[in-house]
């Protein structure tokens, strides 16, 4: 998508080292063809092959998947090119902390997030199924923890009653995701055509080594 001079993308990368707790620094990577090129039929994906300026001057105004040459990538869109700082998301996809909203960041969450994770929880607890009326503090649980650098967002926030919670401790409940409704494993805007198993895995494996960022156009 481009934006007021920026353009935000996602680019497939690989792991690098990093020192930050419940974080990871992701770089840019080389993929093989052949394999994206099949993985990307599978999900009914179509791809741009861009070969030259002009074909990533058009590419910016059509978007969608793109492959383009290494060297071709070094000359025109080095800013393409920069390793980042992310947290990982339930749907595996890895995002920049620079576009990260600032209160997904912190611990406490907002009033208007808790209520509408509340609301969307039906008020009661997702493990025991408690509720106020019945005297038990409800409380909003990272389903990643916090900790293990999980955000503060309704995607990662579910209720659950104190007792509950507190037993819960730091133990991330894949399950939780789906009792509150949430997508989990792959983020399910990567399927453009038929939800088959095959995919479902297809996704999984490349929402893993995704990473949605921003760079200056040029």
């Amino acid at each position: 998508m481009v934006c007021a001079g920026y353009a935000y993308y996602v680019t497939y990368t690989a792991y690098e080292a990093s020192k930050f707790v419940g974080r990871e620094i992701r770089r840019p990577d080389i993929v093989d063809v052949k394999n994206f090129r099949e993985a990307a039929n599978v999900l009914g994906q179509s791809i741009y092959i861009i070969q030259t300026e002009a074909g990533y001057c058009q590419w910016l105004y059509k978007k969608g998947w793109a492959i383009v040459q290494e060297s071709l990538v070094k000359s025109v869109m080095p800013q393409w090119l920069k390793s980042a700082e992310c947290v990982k998301a339930a749907t595996g996809i890895y995002t920049d902390v620079k576009i990260v909203s600032p209160s997904a960041l912190k611990h406490w969450t907002k009033r208007m997030r808790r209520m509408h994770v509340l609301n969307r929880d039906n008020k009661a607890c997702l493990k025991c199924g408690a509720t106020e009326n019945e005297g038990v503090r409800l409380t909003m649980q990272h389903v990643k923890p916090f900790s293990h650098g999980g955000e503060t967002t309704a995607h990662n926030l579910v209720t659950l009653c104190e007792p509950c919670n507190q037993a819960l401790g730091v133990e991330e409940v894949e399950e939780l995701y789906k009792k509150a409704g949430l997508h989990f494993g792959y983020d399910p805007s990567v399927i453009a055509g038929q939800i088959t198993r095959e995919a479902c895995y297809n996704a999984m494996d490349l929402s893993d080594n995704l990473m949605q960022t921003r760079c200056e156009i040029w």
